[in-house]
């Protein structure tokens, strides 16, 4: 799959296109705690535990629901 290149907190990271923010940032050693993800079970996104910030979006995503892009900045 091809890689992509985001930010987290300022650190520009490569990873695979099609992850969530929360995997990108666990497979780099970025700690953003999430309380109702496992990756053995369907994505619900229900507890907003793992809400971060997109720069130039109004609204805080769930890391474990929302898909990386290439560019994304994330804080």
């Amino acid at each position: 799959m091809e890689k992509i290149e985001i930010k987290i907190n300022n650190k520009k990271i490569k990873v695979e296109q099609g992850k969530t923010i929360l995997q990108a940032a666990q497979e780099n050693g970025i700690e953003i705690p999430a309380l109702c993800y496992h990756s053995d079970l369907s994505t619900r996104a229900s507890c907003r535990i793992c809400v971060v910030q997109i720069k130039g979006e109004k609204d805080l995503s769930p890391s474990c629901s929302t898909k990386v892009y290439s560019g994304m900045e994330i804080i």
